[in-house]
């Protein structure tokens, strides 16, 4: 569990490194990102726990840009 949140901060810091926005929402949804008139936003839904926070994100960095994330962010913890 440790671990996951570790994982989850890491990977939140390179995504907003790479430019983008992180909102944590409530909402009859999942996760996605999107870009808004050039504003780069990822949405993951609040209620989602630690791990499934991070399996969103990854799943959302592995969609985006090939240089937007570093391949290590994504590497399993």
């Amino acid at each position: 569990m440790a671990s996951d949140k570790r994982a989850l901060a890491q990977l939140e810091d390179r995504l907003r490194e790479a430019g983008y926005e992180l909102r944590y929402e409530r909402g009859h949804f999942r996760a996605g990102y999107c870009v808004v008139h050039e504003r780069k936003v990822v949405v993951v839904n609040k209620f989602f726990d630690p791990a499934a926070r991070l399996e969103a994100l990854r799943t959302i960095a592995e969609g985006l840009d090939a240089g937007a994330v570093s391949p290590k962010s994504l590497a399993p913890s």
